[in-house]
């Protein structure tokens, strides 16, 4: 009876978790396109409002990642977190927690320092190669602060809120708390990449259907994901051999290895780092329950990347010189 019940169930209705898992990436892309409105609308009046015509880089990048960052994914998820009733846990580390908290955000840079010496021993390549990017070698310190420290503070706020004040949030609810520690990574690591490969111009026809297939493709990717959850902890992965799974399945896959196959070794490095932290960030979240260790996560592993290509891009081309 039971077995026979469970065959007469919808396929939605026997999967939540995909259903959750796919509905969140369409929650981060609605909380995207927010983003790049307040980017491309909110910036240009903020400029008019306060005469930001200057070409310094707080004018050219921290007044920007402040509208993005805050006004944008920051803002959007805060606003998303209110409207679903989900209570994003702000405050400050109680004396038990001071030790997590510490040792969660102190191994941010210690994972960009060892990513920085594998590549150095396996590819035979620098931190500015795995990051793209450079520095003048004339470039000061003060302006690393501007370019790097601030924008990255900022972007850590608006991935962290969003990433764990929603995507973490959601995954609890829907999974287990020990659960979501694996899951959200994933979530995050997935959104974090293809988002990037998303064009800015969306009133373009061709980036309107570039989008449109980013969004699918993150749903597929989600829905996977919640049914390999699913049959892995749940029920079993017999479940998983059906039809109707096949179209979800293949295009999940194919999105994955649309952004692998865009990564060389050494950036794959980088970014394996990157899943890291966001590991980490959703250990410290878990352990503290404090929006702002994660936020700090990945603030820190933001700046540690710039300030080691910076570092390889000044000082160590002045000491060969």
């Amino acid at each position: 009876m039971v077995l026979e019940s469970v065959r007469e169930r919808p396929v939605v209705g026997q999967n939540p978790e995909a259903v959750a898992i796919g509905s969140l990436f369409v929650t981060l892309f609605a909380v995207y396109v927010w983003m790049r409105l307040v980017a491309s609308v909110g910036y240009r009046q903020l400029r008019n409002v306060l005469d930001l015509g200057g070409t310094g880089p707080f004018h050219v990048l921290t007044v920007p990642s402040f509208v993005m960052y805050v006004g944008g994914f920051a803002l959007g998820a805060v606003v998303y977190a209110r409207v679903s009733g989900i209570e994003i846990p702000f405050g400050f580390p109680a004396s038990d927690d001071l030790l997590v908290t510490a040792a969660t955000v102190l191994s941010a840079p210690l994972l960009v320092a060892v990513a920085g010496i594998a590549a150095i021993f396996a590819f035979d390549t620098s931190m500015v190669a795995m990051a793209q990017v450079r520095y003048a070698p004339e470039a000061r310190l003060s302006f690393l602060v501007f370019s790097s420290f601030v924008p990255s503070l900022l972007k850590g706020l608006g991935y962290g809120l969003l990433f764990f004040g929603v995507v973490h949030e959601r995954l609890r609810e829907e999974t287990t708390p020990r659960h979501a520690l694996v899951l959200t990574p994933v979530v995050a690591w997935f959104f974090w990449e293809m988002h990037s490969l998303a064009l800015t111009r969306f009133l373009v026809p061709a980036a309107l259907a570039h989008f449109a297939l980013l969004v699918l493709v993150g749903v597929a990717f989600g829905s996977s994901l919640g049914l390999l959850y699913r049959g892995a902890v749940r029920d079993s992965a017999g479940q998983l051999v059906r039809a109707v799974y096949v179209p979800v399945f293949t295009l999940g896959l194919l999105g994955v290895f649309g952004v692998v196959s865009g990564l060389d070794l050494p950036e794959a490095l980088l970014d394996a780092a990157r899943l890291a932290a966001l590991g980490l960030a959703a250990y410290g979240y878990e352990r503290t329950r404090l929006i702002w260790v994660p936020v700090l996560v990945v603030a820190l592993f933001l700046v540690s990347v710039d300030a080691a290509a910076f570092a390889e891009s000044v000082w160590v081309f002045r000491g060969w010189n």
